[in-house]
């Protein structure tokens, strides 16, 4: 049996909860990343963040193939539909399953509710998984059941739950040193999930104390 992996914005191959949900499921994993020139216009996206991204899926490709994973590439058009592209790449690999992250933005969930819909029609499920946040943000919500409108309230009820799964809410210094910003434009993009630890590894042996 196949399973298909869909790669969004979260492109790490380490701590990735819906590749953990692949890798487990018994299936042999494939996974697919979406070029979408005309949605990232629409969501503003700049000449930047466009490179970094597709920069980024490029290092996931290797990071994928070292796993032995295949990840296909796929260039959409203006016209093409996002969701069928998935459902007709899930088809030609007649996966029964699709694992995705959960994406928070009113057209991606328009989106996953179609790609639900369609892979259910040809006998495949889809499997949405929480990979961008600690807890599921639908989940927070006030007494009434309504999402939360000011910070605070929901604040407290989002330390209230992380006490709940034994994580303590975070306790930050009040006292920061400034960051030193580089002025360098012409600097390289560092992406992929090895330039993602370094920076990580190097922020918690020399700056987290300090961190506000």
């Amino acid at each position: 049996m196949n399973c298909l992996v869909w790669f969004r914005h979260d492109l790490r191959v380490i701590d990735q909860p819906a590749l953990d949900a692949g890798l487990a499921s018994g299936s042999d994993v494939h996974a697919i990343a979406l070029l979408s020139p005309a949605i990232w216009k629409q969501h503003g996206w700049g000449p930047n963040r466009i490179n970094w991204y597709v920069e980024s899926v490029h290092a996931l490709e290797r990071d994928l193939a070292a796993m032995d994973i295949p990840l296909s590439i796929v260039h959409l058009d203006d016209n093409d539909n996002p969701a069928e592209s998935i459902v007709r790449h899930a088809a030609s690999l007649n996966a029964t399953e699709v694992m995705f992250g959960i994406e928070a933005g009113v057209n991606e969930q328009k989106r996953d509710a179609l790609v639900t819909h369609l892979l259910s029609q040809q006998g495949c499920t889809a499997v949405p998984i929480v990979t961008e946040t600690i807890l599921p943000l639908s989940d927070i919500r006030t007494k009434a059941g309504t999402y939360f409108k000011v910070y605070t309230p929901f604040r407290n009820a989002w330390d209230a739950q992380l006490e709940q799964i034994g994580i303590a809410p975070a306790n930050p210094a009040r006292h920061a040193a400034p960051a030193k910003i580089s002025t360098n434009d012409n600097a390289p993009w560092t992406v992929g999930t090895s330039a993602a630890l370094l920076q990580l590894n190097t922020f918690i042996d020399n700056r987290v104390t300090a961190y506000k």
